[in-house]
């Protein structure tokens, strides 16, 4: 009987294609008849069965009995119609890294198991980066462990490629992070380089350009060193000569001070010492001015508000000059008044601000209280009351002045006559009534509040009434001048009237010049 061959290109005959092929034969056989064919299945000039991965089949459809681990070269003899790696197989045991001979599995002829690890009978597992080409004993191609290096880094900007423990395949070759440092500055002229993120090699070593600073000055005797351009290494450090000036005086009273030639720093500041002259009088009003000894600046000092050589004028308050000018007679020399914006050399006359009685002493003792009103009001000079006795006139008593006289009233000087003449001719510019403290008298203390005791006339000379020499005050009158009048009443309310002496009157007060 003929059989048809047919050829498997599997090394293992699958279970179904096995049974389509058995199928097909046995149909092949029925329409062939078996006409000349060769008893047993086997044409007259054929060869016997392969051993190998070629399967025949007989066409009569029959199968094996040979069971299961049994020594096999076609599927057709065995049971299960599995001949697998030369033996009968349960199945086909198709899968990567399976095997049914013991020899690769380690199980049982027959067992489909996996292919033992680092065995490869079927050379299944190709080798690889990632890859051993052998099986991992559990049906698998074995990889290399995760982390294990793939590809070594081939430059400083070039990064190491490792596996991932689920492939053969070596990651995609990769590169250091552009800017990433790759070789340090070797010293402080030496410029690092760094990765561009494209080639594994760093770029060229390079040095600063000269004229680089490598090293600042640290201090005002110090100087900065820059860069040669052919060295990596900053020179040494180096400071100012010694005497060079590292901080210049500040003023008059600071000093200069040099550098040492050894120390980066300026030596401390210090200064001219203390009274030292720094600048000298300009003129009467100034001083010579002299050092702190704590500061740089020359302290400023003059005689503000002083006389000097000012006269009429005195100092001025802000600066060492004279003052040209005036506004009140604060800026007025004594002996001067501030008239009309100008310092004139004058009288002050006042009327007291205080009542006496008419036995206060005689001359002498008026003049007494004219000096000590005007002390109260901080007046300098001399005074001596406007007043006559029976023996002695104010005419022949006071100082007859040839320049003017004036009265204070509200801070300013005002004035009252241009002269002695003046004063004495029975007409005033102003009155007499303001006090020593520049205030228009109260005439409303006492019935002779308005008045003063005089013993005189408008031309000094004296008049009967004055009160035994105004030692009394019991009985009869005294010659009084009215402070607020402009004419002869000013002395002498004349007609023989006067105040009672047991009335108290003021007294007209005049500044004399000196003795």
């Amino acid at each position: 009987m003929s059989r048809l061959l047919i050829r498997s290109s599997l090394r293992r005959s699958p279970s179904l294609a096995f049974l389509a092929a058995l199928s097909l034969a046995l149909s092949v056989a029925t329409l062939v008849g078996g006409c000349g064919s060769a008893p047993n299945g086997g044409d007259a000039g054929a060869s016997a069965p392969d051993a190998g991965p070629d399967v025949a089949l007989p066409l009569d459809g029959a199968m094996g009995d040979l069971s299961v681990g049994s020594a096999c070269d076609a599927s057709s003899v065995c049971a299960t119609g599995h001949c697998v790696d030369g033996v009968c197989c349960e199945t086909t045991c198709d899968g990567t890294c399976e095997a049914c001979a013991s020899v690769s599995t380690g199980e049982a002829d027959g067992v489909c198991a996996p292919v033992s690890a680092g065995e490869d009978p079927d050379d299944e597992c190709a080798a690889g980066p990632c890859g051993t080409g052998m099986c991992d004993g559990g049906g698998a191609c074995a990889v290399s462990a995760q982390g294990i290096v793939c590809r070594a880094a081939s430059g400083a900007c070039d990064v190491q490629e490792v596996c991932d423990g689920l492939g053969s395949t070596c990651p995609e070759d990769a590169f250091v992070t552009s800017g990433t440092t790759c070789r340090a500055g070797a010293g402080a002229c030496d410029v690092e380089e760094v990765c561009d993120g494209v080639v594994p090699e760093c770029p060229e070593d390079r040095l600063a350009d000269a004229s680089t600073v490598c090293r600042a000055a640290a201090g005002a005797c110090d100087v900065e060193e820059t860069c040669t351009g052919g060295s990596a290494a900053c020179p040494s450090d180096a400071v100012l000569p010694a005497a060079t000036v590292c901080r210049a005086a500040a003023g008059p009273c600071d000093l200069t001070e040099v550098c040492t030639g050894s120390s980066n720093g300026c030596p401390s500041n210090a200064f001219v010492p203390a009274q030292t002259p720094c600048r000298d009088a300009v003129n009467a009003c100034d001083v010579t001015d002299v050092c702190s000894g704590d500061s740089a600046a020359c302290v400023e000092q003059f005689l503000p508000g002083a006389v000097a050589d000012c006269a009429p004028y005195r100092c001025a308050t802000q600066a060492p000059l004279c003052l040209a000018t005036c506004t009140n007679n604060t800026e007025c020399a004594p002996g001067a008044a501030c008239l009309m914006g100008t310092c004139t050399t004058a009288r002050r006359v006042f009327v007291t601000s205080t009542l006496h009685a008419s036995d206060f002493g005689g001359l002498a003792a008026a003049d007494a209280i004219c000096q000590a009103r005007a002390q109260a009001a901080n007046l300098s000079g001399a005074y001596r009351a406007w007043l006559s006795d029976g023996v002695t006139s104010a005419a022949s008593r006071l100082e007859h002045f040839a320049g003017p006289y004036y009265r204070v009233w509200n801070n300013v000087a005002e004035p009252v006559a241009a002269n002695w003449a003046d004063l004495t001719d029975g007409t005033l510019e102003r009155t007499l009534g303001t006090t020593e403290f520049g205030q228009v008298r109260d005439r409303y203390e006492g019935v002779a509040a308005e008045f003063a005791w005089t013993g005189s006339t408008a031309a000094g000379l004296p008049v009967g009434l004055h009160c035994a020499g105004w030692t009394d005050s019991s009985t009869g009158r005294g010659a009084t001048g009215n402070t607020g009048a402009i004419n002869t009443t000013w002395s002498d309310l004349g007609n023989g009237l006067g105040v009672y002496c047991y009335h108290p009157a003021r007294l007209y007060c005049i500044e004399q010049g000196a003795d």
